[in-house]
């Protein structure tokens, strides 16, 4: 069976972080990363400021590139978790199957408010705060080129992860559903990971990556090979205690 694996970057990424997975995923994984306004081959367009309009710019980008009798599967790391969510229901909710897999990665559950706002705070204190996801995000502070162009970027991501807003559906994630987290990241707790399982009447799995909070970026043998594994249809594993 030939699944296409659509994934969605964290905030202020690129989709070229999932190129490097291509040597390690199985050959009946077509990997399709989506790239988000204002960045990577779209950095000419203009950046998206609210959860609507990047599922919808989505939506309208995949249904180009997907049958409806097409098998597919979502990856989404950290806010690519929360868009793959509201990317699932939009797909389901317009016609299209439901996917193989849905894979939710170091993000927070939907229903999970983020408790601080950061997106319009000044430089310096938007440095700090996005320097607590990784020491190794400090380069994009280092020159004024870099901070030009990657700070407008960042504080618009978080501007759409601080606005956005849960709505209850009756409808759950019916297909098979795997949250990763990374066992360094002291963003994102494991209990935050496990509220996923709330919104799943499928299959559920958790599983933890060595590294920060970036796994995604830095491991990606690792998480290639727990896709392949987890596509190729393993049996579910019982999610273990906060």
């Amino acid at each position: 069976m030939k699944v296409k694996l659509f994934c969605l970057p964290f905030a202020g990424g690129s989709a070229v972080i999932y190129f490097q997975w291509k040597k390690y995923l199985n050959a009946n994984i077509e990997l399709i990363p989506l790239e988000l306004p204002g960045r990577g081959a779209k950095s000419s367009q203009a950046l998206k400021h609210s959860m609507q309009e990047i599922v919808s710019e989505l939506y309208n980008h995949i249904q180009d590139k997907l049958g409806r009798d097409e098998s597919y599967a979502i990856f989404g790391h950290s806010m690519g978790s929360l868009i793959s969510f509201e990317l699932y229901h939009e797909l389901i909710n317009n016609g299209f199957k439901e996917p193989v897999h849905l894979f939710v990665s170091a993000g927070r559950a939907p229903d999970r408010a983020r408790e601080k706002k950061i997106h319009n705070l000044p430089d310096e204190e938007f440095k700090q705060e996005v320097l607590k996801y990784s020491a190794s995000s400090s380069i994009v502070f280092e020159n004024k080129e870099m901070f030009d162009f990657f700070v407008p970027i960042l504080r618009a991501d978080f501007e759409i992860l601080e606005t956005y807003t849960f709505q209850n559906r009756e409808r759950k994630i019916e297909c098979n559903l795997t949250a990763l987290y990374g066992s360094d990241d002291h963003t994102v707790a494991i209990n935050e990971m496990e509220q996923w399982k709330s919104h799943s009447s499928g299959c559920w799995n958790i599983h933890c990556v060595q590294g920060d909070h970036f796994f995604a970026k830095d491991q990606p043998e690792q998480v290639a090979l727990l896709i392949n594994e987890a596509i190729a249809g393993s049996k579910c594993l019982v999610a273990p205690k906060a």
